[in-house]
């Protein structure tokens, strides 16, 4: 059995969405990390709240990339 790494982002982290991969109701943005989420299929995934409108989103690490904080 592999052991899965950690996950690569922390919670309060901010994030950006990886354009074309998280779907088109996804606005593009900055969003702020709030929950680690269970692994599935090989990947870590993640709750994350839009620093624009404070909606929440669910995410794999494959969807997004890190960005500096404002």
């Amino acid at each position: 059995m592999a052991v899965m790494r950690a996950h690569r982002f922390k919670v309060g982290e901010t994030v950006g969405v990886v354009q074309g991969n998280a779907g088109p109701a996804m606005p593009i943005g900055r969003y702020v990390v709030v929950r680690l989420m269970p692994s599935a299929d090989g990947e870590h995934h993640y709750r994350v709240k839009s620093a624009a409108d404070g909606r929440e989103w669910a995410l794999a690490e494959g969807q997004m990339r890190p960005v500096a904080a404002h």
